[in-house]
């Protein structure tokens, strides 16, 4: 047997140049059928489940994954600004998170309850602006006036914190004397 298979092996380019003769599929079919009559129902069977399962599935997929039945492609319509109201946004949270750090510092080493309202207080600003991203910004106009819209809030959520952390160090500098 090994003998056969290895003389396979090694010829088998030739093998496989041999084309199957005229009609081979059909009497293999018939074979099977004769061999096996009531899997002969079922592969019949299978194929009219097929399409109505075929189609099924690709709905399913189609409700889970949305965005695979959407257009790939962003709507030409995309602005222009989106960049540069992405680095205002950048930017300002960048302040923020660094004041409010700052503030959470002055807090953990004080036991004074202004700290912590002050600094729940400051919370509220960065949630205001969180809302403002969330609602607002998605139904800005594409123009600088969405740009101004964002410098605006942003711009007075920063002084608001550093008025506040102002506040915190004057409570730091009362503390130490």
């Amino acid at each position: 047997m090994d003998r056969l298979k290895d003389f396979i092996e090694k010829n088998r380019a030739d093998f496989e140049r041999e084309p199957l003769p005229e009609g081979h599929e059909a009497r293999f079919m018939q074979r099977l059928d004769e061999a096996f009559p009531a899997k002969k129902a079922k592969r019949f069977a299978l194929r009219w489940w097929a399409i109505p399962m075929a189609a099924a599935f690709v709905g399913l997929i189609c409700w889970q994954f949305p965005a695979l039945w959407k257009d790939a492609h962003p709507a030409p319509t995309v602005c222009a600004l989106h960049t540069e109201v992405a680095e205002l946004r950048t930017y300002y949270q960048m302040e923020m998170d660094d004041i409010l750090m700052q503030m959470e510092t002055y807090e953990s080493r004080n036991a004074n309850p202004a700290y912590r309202t002050l600094l729940e207080e400051s919370r509220k600003i960065t949630y205001a602006c969180n809302q403002f991203d969330a609602q607002v910004l998605p139904t800005l106009p594409c123009s600088d006036e969405a740009v101004l819209a964002v410098q605006q809030q942003y711009g007075n959520s920063l002084n608001s914190l550093h008025i506040l952390y102002a506040q915190m160090q004057q409570l730091e500098k009362s503390n130490i004397k």
